[in-house]
């Protein structure tokens, strides 16, 4: 309503002025309109600026023309005007919010690169660091072998650290372009959870947390890139693993729901707040913003591979009685 009352004022305030002026049936009348119109749709969009162009429009028929109508015979140049003044004030409304949508789409540009460039300086400086660091022990100072040996695991997971958050951002990157590569073929559904498994339980063994993998019905197959849905699957249980506390459960399920898989991944950990809800899926939102375990990109590229699919994704949690994510893929009936 804001911005219609925009229109309403800047047009009620075009009038007035040209009223205290005394302008006559003129082109100064049409610029302050015109001005009017421009402000509108501007300031809320399309249709405020088509609400002023035609509020601008009476106004020149009721108050300026001095028999105060547009009646095609005897005052066919009258009705005349007002209607070249309406379309070219439409098209100055149409200008004006192509040149606004323009100018937030470029700030918009530079924000979100803004905050990648923040997000890649901060999270990049502590790996660097441990390479700098570790590499000047290694050089500068004869150390046993145990010792050398040490240093290089911290350049090896400060390396694998970077090239995971480089790899993240050019994902992200390709999701927000609708450029994400698909390499689809029948996969077995089975064999991801076994592949599942093995990677996954070494982790949640350490966390001391029960990784529970469910068999799904024999000849269930999705077409889908198997890679890209490993990567689903590992951002959510990692997640799940990171946040489920020791002698919890993570719980991965699929099963058939007509021509699609809704697979699941359920964890017995805090929860998630209502409130966070509705922002789990944005690009480098944290719930925690202390927490420097992940730069927020995890979930956002989720989201994106599982709708490069033409799959869903949705999260149900409440505080205190942990979080299930569910995602779809579409289903291959004839692979059994």
């Amino acid at each position: 309503m804001r911005t219609y009352g925009v229109a309403i004022g800047a047009t009620a305030l075009a009038v007035i002025g040209a009223r205290l002026i005394d302008l006559p049936l003129d082109v100064d009348t049409n610029l302050l309109l015109l001005a009017a119109v421009s402000i509108s749709s501007w300031y809320g969009g399309r249709w405020p600026g088509i609400t002023a162009a035609l509020l601008a429009a009476l106004a020149i028929a009721v108050i300026f023309i001095p028999d105060g109508s547009i009646k095609v015979a005897p005052g066919l140049g009258e009705g005349i005007y007002v209607s070249v003044f309406l379309v070219v004030s439409l098209v100055v409304s149409g200008t004006a919010e192509a040149l606004h949508r323009a100018r937030l789409a470029a700030e918009n540009r530079v924000e979100a690169r803004s905050e990648v460039l923040g997000v890649v300086a901060h999270d990049l400086r502590n790996p660097i660091s441990a390479i700098v660091s570790s590499t000047e022990l290694l050089l500068g100072v004869d150390l046993p072998g145990e010792k050398r040996r040490e240093l290089l695991e911290v350049c090896q997971r400060a390396a694998r650290r970077m090239n995971r958050l480089v790899g993240d951002l050019l994902d992200a990157t390709q999701v927000q372009a609708g450029h994400l590569s698909l390499q689809l073929s029948d996969v077995s559904v089975g064999a991801l959870f076994k592949e599942l498994e093995a990677t996954w339980r070494g982790a949640a063994t350490e966390k001391t947390l029960t990784l529970s993998v469910i068999d799904p019905p024999a000849g269930l197959f999705v077409r889908a890139d198997q890679d890209r849905v490993m990567q689903v699957l590992g951002n959510l249980i990692g997640n799940a693993v990171k946040f489920t506390e020791a002698g919890g459960r993570v719980t991965v399920s699929a099963k058939p729901v007509r021509d699609e898989v809704e697979i699941q991944v359920q964890d017995t950990g805090p929860g998630i707040p209502a409130e966070a809800i509705p922002r789990l899926f944005e690009r480098f939102w944290q719930g925690d913003a202390g927490d420097r375990r992940g730069i927020g990109l995890g979930l956002a590229i989720t989201k994106g591979i599982v709708e490069a699919h033409g799959g869903r994704i949705n999260v149900e949690s409440e505080l205190g009685n942990g979080t299930t994510f569910r995602f779809t893929l579409p289903r291959v009936k004839s692979a059994d």
